[in-house]
């Protein structure tokens, strides 16, 4: 190699890597002169001096490329990337690029995959809200024509059609309640709290706010490990909006006449910064939750019988605001379940102490 075809190199491995983006450079005969980092973690070491063809492959792209080789014009095309079987789609740009009199293609690699992911997100989101709102909404217009039409003489019956509409009227109330919610939570989702918070002052709280429903359920609620304090940093409404949803949840789902246990320990560990951890677990002893439903249970309207849930008065928004209110307080959760013996929901937050 001479010396210029040598500084040549250099100059483009020093702009390559300049790029921010997996970026490489081929010349007029389709050889790879240079690739940064980034590139060479996609597509592997050893690549420079090989022919892009036998780089790149994908049929989309090498078309683009034979494009650009030809007319000399800047060109995009795209990158499909799987990584452990997770695809990963790249936006690809080719433009010309004239260094030391000598032509060049620049070819550079943009990962779109979380920007079509939300896309996908948002449209799932508003196909979810549009049917949970449409289908209390279309109950309480058929129920409102039936009365205006004045067909219905019985009191009783007219009752009856004033209470499901009113319940309805509840329960669009609660999911428009839930959406402010996580939206809220989103956009405090980087700004971490600054009051601090003793978790066992607040599943005391909780439990006595809830001492009617339990009694109602005929379900006997134990704590255990919360005579002494677990501070953290956190605001008190979100830290109660968390225990009161897994406390609800475990009286709706659990079984009439049976236990709701609590129970809070300190363990080593490090979530973020913080050297001490509170584990505290929401034990029923329900139905409990088949292994395929577990990993979902956190996502936006997302339930596992969906009938009972709405009978319930639930919204399928309940823990994914747990989830986004841990993430804030720099906590997560795990849950364990056995059907027909009950679940576990596990919650861990970093101590001050």
């Amino acid at each position: 190699m001479s010396q210029n075809e040598t500084q040549l190199r250099t100059m483009l491995s020093a702009i390559s890597n300049a790029f921010p983006l997996p970026a490489l450079y081929i010349d007029g005969l389709g050889k790879i002169s240079s690739a940064n980092d980034e590139a060479t973690e996609i597509f592997g070491q050893s690549i420079v001096g090989k022919s892009y063809i036998a780089v790149l492959r994908q049929p989309i792209l090498l078309d683009s490329i034979e494009k650009a080789l030809k007319t000399r014009k800047a060109t995009t095309s795209t990158y499909r990337e799987n990584i452990a079987h997770n695809n990963r789609i790249h936006r690809v740009s080719i433009r010309p690029v004239l260094i030391e009199r000598q032509n060049f293609f620049c070819i550079s690699f943009e990962d779109m995959s979380d920007l079509k992911s939300a896309g996908v997100m948002k449209r799932d989101f508003v196909a979810n809200v549009s049917h949970e709102l449409r289908t209390p909404l279309t109950s309480v217009m058929g129920f409102l024509e039936t009365l205006m039409g004045s067909s219905v003489k019985d009191e009783a019956v007219k009752k009856r059609f004033l209470t499901i509409m009113h319940n309805e009227c509840e329960r669009m109330n609660r999911i428009i309640s839930g959406l402010l919610s996580l939206s809220k939570l989103e956009a405090e989702h980087h700004k971490q709290p600054v009051t601090t918070v003793d978790v066992s002052e607040v599943i005391h709280a909780v439990v006595e706010q809830m001492l009617p429903v339990l009694k109602e359920n005929d379900i006997h609620c134990t704590l255990e490990g919360f005579d002494q304090p677990y501070v953290i940093k956190g605001e008190w409404d979100q830290i109660i909006q968390v225990f009161t949803n897994l406390i609800e949840n475990a009286v709706k789902y659990g079984s009439k006449g049976k236990e709701i246990k609590l129970s809070a320990r300190r363990i080593e560990g490090r979530l973020g910064r913080a050297g001490h951890i509170v584990q505290i677990d929401v034990e029923d002893k329900g139905d409990g939750i088949a292994p395929e439903h577990l990993h979902r249970l956190t996502e936006r309207f997302y339930r596992i019988d969906s009938h009972r849930s709405r009978e319930k008065g639930g919204t399928g928004l309940g823990l994914s605001i747990v989830k986004h209110i841990l993430t804030r307080h720099r906590g997560k959760m795990t849950v364990e379940s056995t059907v027909n013996y009950g679940s576990v929901f596990t919650i861990f937050l970093p101590l001050l102490v």
